[in-house]
């Protein structure tokens, strides 16, 4: 039917976005094993130092795209921009407080705990219906991530809590972003706004800020490792970082968010430990088995909510 071709496109565009989005986080292990593991520098330095690239490259393109005008623009939305900001840096804070204390895979399985948190605050605040297949899908893809993730011996009392909460901050980013996207559309429906602000640079300008919250809450790093960070050997692979699995990450993960409907846009960010583990083989050789089942759960999932989510679309 033609009513319904406009929005398919839409949505293929949308979920097209989040699939470059998980496949682009999940490089940022090849640049921060670079600089930990190779050049001996802190996590925390890592991080800062994606906040900084970052917000240069997102910069740049708003500077090169004439839309620096968004970053004021925004403040319309000031107190949910400032949610997006906080639950981002609050995210990052208790997942590095997870990974110290109960390991690395704990706190990636509970940190992907947040997705499926972000429905459930859909459901329940913004009341978007959600298919009974959905339920189904995140089950599948929940059980993908925890075959991916091999749970380690580290104490996990202390991190599971911590680790909830990076979830919950998770989930709060995800609906925050929606609620940027619904009021902005909101502002526009109503006739009164004479400058509304096209998708691709409110997904930017979210971006820009997000960076920005990065480089300001890790900017002590300097104090403790500012030796091993201004070095040519850090600073390249660090352009990289700030660019690839930062600034293009985030602005096409806002892009395809803003289309989501009861999560079937989504689950498709669960692709992220897949393509990961890709660059696993690519560049370090070598996968499980368990690797295999856990990829395939995640991909049986996706169909599912993708199934899910085209048949609301033709019944609504």
């Amino acid at each position: 039917m033609p009513g319904i071709v406009k929005p398919n496109r839409e949505m293929l565009v949308a979920r097209a976005s989040m699939f470059l989005a998980a496949t682009f986080m999940g490089s940022v292990g090849l640049f921060v094993t670079y600089l930990t593991k190779g050049l001996g520098m802190q996590v925390f330095a890592a991080v800062e130092f994606r906040g900084l690239f970052g917000l240069a490259w997102v910069t740049a393109i708003l500077i090169a795209t004439r839309r620096t005008r968004v970053i004021a623009m925004l403040l319309r939305h000031g107190r949910l921009v400032l949610a997006v900001t906080v639950t981002s840096v609050l995210t990052i804070f208790f997942y590095f407080i997870t990974i110290n204390t109960a390991g690395l895979a704990v706190a990636a399985f509970l940190l992907y705990v947040g997705n499926l948190i972000a429905i459930l605050f859909m459901r329940i605040f913004l009341k978007e219906p959600m298919p009974r297949a959905t339920y189904v899908a995140y089950g599948l893809a929940l059980a993908g991530v925890l075959v991916l993730e091999p749970w380690g011996d580290a104490s996990l009392s202390w991190g599971i809590f911590t680790g909830i909460c990076s979830a919950i901050m998770l989930g709060c980013i995800n609906v925050s972003k929606k609620l940027v996207f619904q009021a902005e559309r909101a502002r526009a429906a109503t006739g009164v706004a004479s400058d509304p602000i096209p998708v691709s640079e409110l997904s930017l300008g979210l971006t820009w800020y997000t960076t920005l919250g990065l480089l300001a809450s890790f900017s002590f790093a300097w104090v403790i490792d500012g030796a091993a960070m201004i070095t040519w050997d850090a600073m390249l692979p660090a352009i990289f970082l700030g660019l690839i699995p930062t600034a293009l990450a985030f602005t096409f993960f806002n892009y395809g968010l803003k289309s989501d409907k009861g999560g079937n846009v989504l689950i498709i960010s669960y692709a992220e430990p897949v393509m990961a583990s890709i660059f696993q083989v690519l560049f370090f050789g070598g996968i499980s088995f368990l690797v295999l089942i856990g990829g395939a759960l995640i991909i049986a999932g996706n169909l599912i909510a993708l199934g899910a989510g085209d048949r609301g679309a033709a019944e609504s």
